[in-house]
């Protein structure tokens, strides 16, 4: 297919908000590949807003989900490429509706990724996995297009607030959470050393994340709750360092130049969605039942929870202690 006869293109990325931004990395490469071509990225609600007025995406075309059409804008042309970077049943029901000229399709390795989770004990802690990011470029690499380093990007940094911390509790999944007292000591001890704590969280994680700031002083930490994650850049962008579990925010706080500590408990960083900068850095046990689950188990199969239990307060102070001493040098981009 030749550069003129890509007149347009259609993303499609449903859900979540981690996947989103990291998909945001490809239709930049799109963009950059096909500067002519018109342009939208499809993604569902509420997780797509996370791109909002963001050049490399083109126009946002937001599903509302379940039970709904997709947006008319999608429907109502042919598009030259469909890039599927869902590639979930969903997606592709969805997309049987759409006209295109040549669809391509990520492969999510997933015999690879059962393999490493259930077994591990026969051979599967052997079999290779690529971030999901590579993943995500393998897609687009019919068209001719590399990743070459590229990463997500939402926004510039703002170097003026290094000893601002982010805080963010939250998760998919409760077992991927890291209980909310340690988050709580660990947040008390930086506005103790004289740090600034900004504690992030959707609205529906409103417990744990007032949990976390309660006996914190007023003036030197605030709750930053949100069901538009449009806004969430603005408020990430102002931090020397994000404190997350293995959530969304993990890699929006990257997309903005951030330095991330990310705590890894039921999953694993080799299944894809380690963090990407080289001054991040993840935290995990790696005791023999981890990872128990591709995306994190509804409870803890052993009952004990041990892959978030032994990780303790020290250590989690200090990672982030340590990025904020640094000033926490930003990567050329």
């Amino acid at each position: 297919m030749s550069d003129a006869s890509v007149g347009s293109i259609l993303v499609c990325r449903l859900s979540a908000l981690g996947d989103v931004v990291l998909s945001q990395a490809v239709a930049a490469a799109l963009a950059e590949r096909y500067p002519q071509a018109t342009r939208t990225f499809l993604s569902r609600e509420p997780y797509g807003r996370i791109l909002a007025g963001n050049p490399a995406v083109g126009e946002l075309a937001l599903w509302a989900g379940a039970g709904h059409p997709l947006p008319e804008s999608v429907r109502a042309r042919r598009w030259d490429v469909v890039c599927d970077l869902s590639g979930s049943g969903r997606s592709r029901r969805l997309l049987a509706a759409v006209s295109a000229g040549r669809v391509l399709r990520v492969r999510k390795q997933t015999w690879q990724r059962f393999a490493f989770v259930r077994l591990r004990r026969v051979g599967g802690a052997r079999v290779s996995l690529e971030p999901a990011i590579d993943r995500l470029f393998t897609t687009v690499a019919p068209l001719g297009i590399e990743r070459g380093g590229r990463v997500p990007f939402l926004a510039e940094r703002d170097d003026s607030a290094a000893d601002v911390v982010v805080v963010a509790p939250g998760a998919g999944r409760e077992t991927k959470r890291w209980d909310e007292a340690r988050f709580a000591e660990v947040a008390e001890r930086l506005v103790a050393s004289g740090k600034r704590v900004v504690v992030v969280a959707a609205t529906h994680e409103r417990e744990i994340a007032e949990a976390v700031v309660r006996d914190l002083d007023p003036r030197r930490a605030v709750l930053s709750l949100h069901d538009d994650p449009s806004g969430l850049p603005a408020i990430v962008r102002s931090a020397g360092v994000a404190l997350t579990n293995d959530s969304g925010l993990m890699h929006v706080a990257e997309a903005c130049g951030v330095p991330v500590v990310a705590i890894f408990g039921p999953t694993h960083p080799r299944l894809g969605f380690a963090p990407l900068r080289a001054d991040s850095v993840v935290l995990h046990t790696g005791i023999e039942c981890s990872p128990c689950d591709i995306h994190g188990p509804a409870r803890c199969p052993k009952g004990h929870h041990r892959c978030m239990t032994e990780i303790s307060v020290d250590r989690v102070l200090g990672e982030v202690e340590r990025r904020v001493a640094q000033g926490a040098h930003l990567w050329p981009r």
